[in-house]
């Protein structure tokens, strides 16, 4: 009996650590981005445009995509010497901000991928009509 009672127990305190652990690693909702985020990352992306760094930059992006967090205390660190540099400490201080976000490097991926998709959409209509002719 007293074996009986033993396990109960047992079982008991795993069910309670159960339901403890079920939410442990539960993240909330991020907020919308704002829209001066928008603005930066649209920014950021034509400028990777105009130097058609595009497919290297997407490459590395999707590659460290894991580590954006640690990336954003790289940025974060690096910052006085970066505002040596860069033109606008806030948009430097926003982009860290960005990367601290789980779909920040995904935003800024949207926004290199789209024209990408639209161009070859175009050029594969082009080869369509080619071939009709």
């Amino acid at each position: 009996m007293a074996e009986v009672a033993g396990a109960w127990r047992i079982g008991e305190r795993l069910r309670r650590l159960r339901r403890a652990l079920a939410h442990a690693f539960a993240v909330d909702a991020e907020p919308p981005l704002q829209a001066e985020d928008e603005a930066l990352l649209d920014r950021l992306a034509a400028a990777i445009r105009r130097r058609r760094m595009e497919a290297a930059a997407i490459l590395f992006l999707e590659s460290v995509k894991p580590l954006g967090f640690l990336g954003s205390q790289a940025l974060v660190f690096l910052r006085p010497f970066a505002t040596l540099v860069v033109r606008s400490p806030q948009d430097y201080d926003r982009l860290t901000r960005l990367l601290e976000r789980r779909d920040g490097i995904e935003a800024l991926l949207r926004r290199l991928e789209a024209p990408a998709a639209r161009r070859e959409e175009e050029e594969a209509g082009e080869r369509r009509e080619d071939r009709t002719r």
